[in-house]
């Protein structure tokens, strides 16, 4: 049991949680704090970079660090200005 003490203790010194753009994850207890790494795997074109800019949005000023695997910078740039500008994104090529 000391050890579940001891990963309460690290839990508690994390601090508030940081900010989350949906009330249905907050509803849930969803929590993402300072200093954690989280990974979003899913099928491809099921939303993954659109939650992971989201979530970078919702925690600014903070930093994100934001590591791709399958999508090229030219796209996460073009997603996040439609995303910042309310515009849509362009027709696919």
């Amino acid at each position: 049991m000391e050890r579940l003490g001891q990963i309460a203790r690290s839990v508690q010194a994390l601090g508030e949680p940081l900010p989350l753009p949906w009330k249905s994850w907050q509803d849930k207890h969803i929590a993402r704090y300072p200093g954690q790494v989280s990974l979003l795997v899913a099928a491809p074109g099921v939303g993954k970079t659109t939650i992971a800019l989201n979530i970078a949005r919702a925690v600014r000023p903070r930093r994100v660090l934001y590591v791709l695997v399958d999508t090229d910078p030219m796209d996460i740039v073009t997603r996040a200005t439609a995303m910042v500008t309310n515009q849509p994104l362009p027709a696919p090529e």
